[in-house]
């Protein structure tokens, strides 16, 4: 079930990416742009097996 919501994030992302892509203003097109690109990277990073692993290290958790 999670990789569902893990697959509408990366919609977001590229919805986002495609957006800021054909927007205006300058600003707008920059913010889109990166915020686009952080959810992919984030959606992607999350599929990957052993995702719960590399965030506890990026994270610094300690497991119990």
């Amino acid at each position: 079930m999670m990789g569902f919501y893990y697959l509408i994030i990366l919609l977001i992302g590229v919805t986002s990416l495609v957006l800021g892509l054909r927007s205006q203003s300058l600003n707008q097109k920059v913010i889109l742009v990166v915020a686009g690109v952080l959810t992919i990277t984030g959606s992607l990073l999350l599929f990957l097996p052993g995702s719960s692993e590399i965030l506890a290290i990026l994270f610094d958790i300690k497991s119990a």
